[in-house]
């Protein structure tokens, strides 16, 4: 081995810190046992061996990790603002040793020490690939990662995403991906100008790379899976929905996110073309007629990096911090409407796991109030309907009083309430209705509800519930991840380890109690029916239960809607 390559497997071994076994493995091993190499379509790939070793477990596995891989031609320059390309073929063996950068974001109070520390850049669409020595070629299981983020931050390299306990105790291929965010992703004009949805025709041309090339590492391309949380679960249902990504994918795992949610909305190519012309007005790109878009977007292509996120901030602030950076219905990637394309059905092929937290909208509130200090802030009543229901009309703050508030005074913190109603608004409610309407539509489903509370949390901020993003350190394995500094009990584990088994159990079979079995004290996790519609509770003893919040969701699904449409009859009523 020489020089070069053993500076090079150190620095990574650096950045890689956090996982102790790394330091154990350079010490034991021949230093040129660190490197791994395939050959694929675009040419030979060098990786770096890693090993997961946890001590709770008396396993330890070797994962092949390649890092960096470029799957797009960097989409700077003239191809800014534009689908991405196939990338070329390799000249030389291509380094795959260094966590690739994180494509230009926002970046929010309370998210950085999920930063993957790899810097920032235009040039980011890269994956990652995780082999574990356990994975059977040729026909292994591919586990494809979308992040989420809100659509304007994050990469397939943050925290918690470190795929060795996953690859390794499941016995399955992870793939992890970035793709463009924000006003780089999801900036358009509704037309070819400026053509909508770069972020998911990046995601996509990741599959296609990985629909070519993963036999190279062991994999099947005929068995993956693509799973995401948050807006990446988002974008999983857009897949799930869009033809043209539908041969890429055989399975989809939904976290924390669906297509009907209302923070995800496809914008029409109309909204669209008018967000476009609030943002060349803010970035002094208007062009001389409102409907000469490539003017547009070659004004924004002379754009800095950081004007262009200022660019995207204001444009942000212009609609009062409503998320913007939407995809758009374009005829292509969206043939129809999102209703139109679900009842469709024609991805009743496609087999669906999706579910949600029990405390969701916790930290959503948090994050709406701006992550204030010192604890639980007060919610008042008036406030409290103001944000769930988005009025203070008497009736309907009565109403919801007696939907989510029972117990507490007239005068006292209404913060429980809010979290509760905007969890089922914003993720809940939305999850339950995707899982009927794709049963319905013929698809396998399996649905789940994380209750169990993280004895630490992945916020660094104290949060003692089972909220948002919690339930990534039980996919990802985070309690195996030996850390210095904290020891997970029993519970940790036990979820942990039974979480990812279920998972990669379903990215294999399709079913998350096979091939696998479970153990004896965990029944078996049943089929979401549209009539039962029986779910997974994921705790300590992993109970079945049926009707999540079905009560709740009735409020806002039906008896909301006509509550309002009275209000709205009897005011044009007392006008006449």
């Amino acid at each position: 081995m020489g020089k070069k390559d053993f500076v090079l497997a150190i620095r990574y071994l650096i950045i890689m810190a956090n996982i102790t076994s790394f330091f154990l493995l350079a010490l034991i091993i021949p230093a040129s046992a660190l490197f791994s190499s395939v050959v694929t379509g675009n040419g030979e790939i060098r990786g770096i061996a890693m090993t997961f070793s946890s001590r709770f477990l008396s396993r330890t596995v070797r994962v092949d990790s390649y890092l960096g891989i470029p799957y797009a031609k960097p989409p700077i320059g003239e191809l800014r603002f534009r689908p991405a390309e196939p990338v070329d073929p390799f000249d030389d063996v291509y380094d795959a040793t260094e966590v690739p950068p994180s494509c230009i974001q926002v970046i929010r109070p309370y998210f950085e020490h999920f930063i993957a520390g790899s810097g920032f850049s235009e040039d980011c669409l890269y994956l990652n690939v995780f082999v574990p020595e356990t994975a059977v070629p040729p026909n292994a299981s591919v586990m494809f990662w979308i992040h989420g983020g809100l659509f304007v931050w994050g990469s397939g390299s943050d925290f918690p995403y470190n795929p060795l306990p996953l690859a390794a105790l499941g016995n399955v291929i992870v793939v992890t991906i970035n793709y463009r965010l924000t006003l780089m992703g999801f900036f358009s004009t509704g037309d070819d100008g400026l053509p909508p949805n770069l972020a998911l025709t990046d995601q996509r041309l990741a599959m296609q790379w990985v629909n070519r090339n993963i036999a190279a590492f062991g994999g099947d391309p005929n068995k993956v899976t693509i799973f995401g949380e948050g807006s990446g679960a988002a974008c999983v249902g857009w897949h799930v929905l869009s033809p043209g990504s539908r041969p890429y994918f055989q399975r989809a795992v939904l976290q924390s996110g669906n297509p009907l949610d209302p923070w995800a909305e496809v914008m029409s190519p109309e909204m669209a073309f008018e967000i476009a012309q609030v943002a060349a007005n803010i970035a002094n790109c208007t062009p001389p007629v409102p409907e000469d878009t490539s003017f547009i977007a070659d004004c924004f292509r002379t754009k800095s990096v950081d004007e262009l996120l200022e660019i995207s901030v204001q444009t942000n602030a212009f609609y009062f911090g409503v998320s913007i950076w939407l995809p758009v219905v374009d005829g292509d990637f969206f043939p129809k409407n999102i209703t139109e394309l679900i009842a469709d059905g024609d991805y009743s092929d496609v087999d669906i796991l999706l579910g949600t937290t029990r405390d969701e909208g916790t930290w959503l509130v948090y994050f709406f109030l701006g992550f204030p200090p010192g604890g639980m802030p007060f919610i008042t009543k008036t406030t409290f309907s103001a944000i769930a229901a988005g009025t203070t009309d008497p009736l309907i703050s009565d109403l919801l009083e007696v939907v989510y508030s029972t117990g507490v005074a007239e005068n006292g913190n209404y913060f429980g309430a809010l979290a509760d109603a905007v969890g089922d608004t914003c993720l809940t409610c939305g999850m339950v209705e995707f899982a009927r309407r794709v049963a319905t539509a013929g698809s396998n489903v399996y649905m789940y509800r994380l209750a169990h509370v993280p004895a630490r949390s992945i916020w660094n901020f104290t949060i003692e519930e089972a909220t948002h993003y919690e339930d990534l350190q039980f996919v990802f394995g985070v309690p195996f991840q030996d850390d210095p500094f904290f020891v997970p009990d029993y519970e940790e584990l036990k979820v942990s380890f039974y979480v990812m088994r279920m998972w990669t159990n379903f990215a294999k079979s399709g079913n998350p109690n096979l091939p696998v079995r479970l153990t004896n004290d965990i029944s078996e996790w049943p089929e979401f029916l549209p009539d039962t519609q029986e779910y997974k509770e994921l705790d300590i003893d992993f109970t079945n239960r049926r009707n999540l919040r079905q009560h709740y969701c009735n409020f806002w699904d039906n008896l909301l809607p006509q509550i309002r449409l009275l209000i709205d009859v009897v005011a044009l009523t007392d006008d006449k």
